[in-house]
């Protein structure tokens, strides 16, 4: 299988990242327009010999177990049900460019 490090073995639930935004806003950490912006876009990466895999980014929060540094790490689930979380530059590298008009043209419709 693919190699890499899974920080949870499935999405955070409701309860949890209520929770999690909770604890944010009290230190003021809540993500940027531009980090929030990353849910729903799509990725893919490639994993050695395995190839390139998309997915697609279902949520950023704030992981205060890094201590007082702290970090955003967005959710990503690979459309063959794999999940991992990335970090911001590792979500960057990956992200695929946005939908537009101009593509929805090229494929006629």
């Amino acid at each position: 299988g693919r190699r890499f490090r899974i920080v949870r073995s499935r999405m955070p639930s409701i309860g949890t990242l209520a929770r999690e935004g909770k604890e944010a806003r009290q230190h003021h950490r809540m993500p940027t327009a531009a980090q929030t912006a990353y849910v729903g876009r799509r990725v893919s990466k490639v994993f050695g010999e395995e190839g390139a895999f998309e997915g697609t980014v279902h949520c950023v929060r704030w992981d205060h177990t890094e201590g007082a540094r702290g970090g955003f790490l967005f959710w990503v689930r690979y459309d063959d049900g794999d999940e991992e979380e990335l970090s911001e530059a590792g979500c960057s590298a990956v992200l695929l460019p946005p939908w537009s008009m101009q593509d929805e043209e090229k494929v006629g419709h």
